[in-house]
């Protein structure tokens, strides 16, 4: 026999010794698996506590993960072998604590380890692989935030423009022992700037780059764009440094170097402080961000300003008339001046947006543009000897020409014959019809048969309206009420000197704090004031039109109100004569319209 066939049935006896399964298992495949971060660092701040394990298996098997020190001894277990697996990628995560060899929990201390990931086969047979991982606990509590120019908020942003605000990104980090720290922009995968320091003690530090680099010979502002600013620190000793190698920190920036864009509005072109107007200084802007406003006098001194503050796309702010003090400005054209950043702080113009308002203050005197006329308030009182529906009077004379009736609806609809009551008519409406009707002598057709006083008396029976009056009307509610005690000087003051004094028109006013109603058109007025301290002693003085039947144009009557001004009060009137205490306007009314709900409906318009 040759050697070559002895050889050939040694092999043949030798697998017939094996069973007919056995001679058909193949060898397990090695497991792929890889770590990343490969550096992490387990210390609770938030950053890389952990990493992730990724294993590839290319055939079922079952699985065990286990943890070796550099020098290959196992430190414990993160997943002992079970059933089964099948093909597949699986991940695991790891923060550094393992299961010892006798069943425990242990933490690892930093250093080099190595992930290996073990497969078996269903002939028992196993396949191993490592990948190498450091516990590096170096750098922590990384934040990186945009430079600053003089507020907070919005770190992430920067703008690197030259322009002082935000140019740059400040980074801020704590280091747990000596080491050589590496702050890398990185554009993407673009490596732009890396700016290093040596740090011999531990303790909280920081490090700037002000938004440049380095490129075709020359210094450049980075571009707009989305940055990854990576703090990486190598203790400096070199045997801990070949341990535990470099740790790593990343955070995200985003640059943007488009202001914000801007537009603003006034409510007015001017205001009256001293009548409790405002102004309001309306805005836009293209993104969020901060603002601050400030109001400029016409010498460009500021007399008043807010604080940066955030914003959102759209807001306001109401100026009153006041400086930063709480004190009214004087008179004079003051601009409103909004300055705007976005949260990377590009400025919206290179000059504030501004508008410009006129301030006006409220005059010492004054009277309406047009004075009211002298009419009647006449009484509904049956037997009163001067009412609008005499036999002969004003309405038989108006029926008389037009053929409408208003005298038998006037009787009939407000007539009384309580006496109690003798004072009841129509002052309102005279007041209202004397302020907003022009005094004329009646039309051809009218001229023949009637006179101007009637035309007078029948025009308070077309109907006046007015708005809601400024005070209350009082109805006996007694004299501690409000009702008694406003219309309140501070009021009365403020709408004297603005309606009359500034717009030039007349009010309506009920002149007593009595039940009873009297109503007058007041056209005019003076004002005098002595101070002492911060309260103002104020004398004024009223002119008003008459209630007087049968005379042609104004017959006036004046009135002096004493009262005490003080800021921050309602003010309190007082009475050197007795007078204003127990006497002072009950309700004040400005003029402002027409309806019908109580006229006389026989008397035209257009009569």
């Amino acid at each position: 026999m040759s050697p070559r066939v002895a050889r050939v049935l040694v092999c043949v006896l030798i697998l017939s010794l094996f069973p007919a399964s056995a001679r058909h298992a193949v060898a397990v495949a090695a497991p792929s698996v890889s770590v990343d971060p490969v550096q992490f660092s387990p210390n609770g701040d938030g950053d890389r506590d952990a990493t992730s394990i990724t294993v590839r298996l290319s055939s079922t098997a079952k699985l065990q993960l286990r943890v070796l020190s550099s020098g290959g001894s196992v430190k414990g277990y993160i997943k002992l072998f079970g059933a089964a697996q099948s093909a597949g990628t699986y991940r695991y995560g790891f923060n550094g604590t393992v299961t010892s060899t006798n069943g425990s929990r242990i933490t690892l201390p930093e250093g080099t380890y190595y992930i290996q990931a073990s497969t078996m086969g269903s002939d028992g047979s196993v396949a191993q692989r490592n990948a190498k991982t450091y516990i590096n606990n170096t750098v922590k509590s990384v934040s990186v935030r945009s430079t600053i120019l003089s507020y907070n908020g919005y770190p992430s942003r920067f703008s690197p423009n030259g322009d002082q605000r935000k140019d740059g990104v400040v980074s801020r980090f704590y280091v747990i022992r000596p080491a050589n720290v590496r702050m890398q922009i990185y554009a993407g995968s673009s490596l732009l700037r890396t700016i290093s320091n040596s740090y011999t003690a531990a303790g909280t530090k920081t490090m700037g780059w002000d938004g440049r680099y380095y490129r075709d010979g020359a210094w450049q502002w980075a571009p707009a764009g989305s940055y990854r600013i990576r703090i990486a620190a190598t203790p400096l000793d070199s045997a801990m440094a070949s341990a535990l190698g470099t740790a790593f920190a990343d955070r995200g920036m985003s640059s943007d170097k488009t202001g914000p864009g801007v537009s603003t509005s006034i409510s007015r072109s001017s205001f009256t402080p001293s009548a409790d107007e405002s102004v309001l200084f309306s805005y836009s802007l293209r993104e969020s961000g901060y603002r601050r406003i400030t109001i400029v006098n016409s010498s460009g001194s500021v007399v008043n300003s807010t604080s940066w503050g955030s914003t959102g796309t759209t807001g306001s702010y109401t100026w009153r008339g006041r400086n930063s003090s709480g004190a009214r400005v004087a008179a004079g054209t003051y601009s409103i001046r909004l300055y705007a950043q976005d949260r990377a702080g590009n400025a919206a113009t290179y000059y504030p947006a501004s508008r410009s308002v006129q301030v006006l203050v409220g005059t010492n005197s004054g009277s309406a543009s047009r004075t009211p006329w002298s009419g009647y308030w006449w009484p509904q009182l049956s037997t009163y000897s001067t009412k609008l529906y005499n036999n002969p009077g004003p309405m038989t004379k108006y029926d008389r020409v037009t053929g409408a009736g208003s005298y038998s609806w006037e009787y009939n609809n407000h007539r009384t014959t309580d006496p109690a009551n003798d004072w009841w008519g129509h002052c309102q409406a005279w007041s209202a019809a004397a302020i907003m009707e022009h005094s004329r002598t009646p039309g051809r057709s009218a001229a023949s048969t009637s006179r101007r006083t009637t035309w007078r008396a029948c025009t308070p029976r077309r109907g006046r309206s007015t708005p809601a009056p400024w005070g209350t009307r009082y109805r006996d509610e007694g004299t501690g009420s409000g009702a008694y005690k406003d219309v309140y000087p501070a009021d009365f003051d403020r709408l004297v000197r603005y309606w009359i004094g500034s717009q030039k028109t007349a009010l309506m006013m009920d002149y007593t704090t009595g039940t009873a109603v009297w109503n007058y058109p007041v056209y005019a007025f003076s004002r005098s004031a002595t101070t002492s301290g911060d309260k103002q002693y104020v004398k004024m003085t009223l002119t008003r039109a008459a209630p007087n039947y049968g005379i042609n144009g104004t017959s006036p009557v004046r009135q002096t109100f004493y009262y005490t001004l003080q800021t921050g009060t309602n003010g309190w009137w007082y009475n050197p004569s007795g007078s204003s205490v127990n006497s002072h306007p009950d309700y004040i009314v400005k003029v402002s319209g027409r309806a019908d709900d109580y006229g006389n409906p026989r008397v035209s318009r257009r009569s």
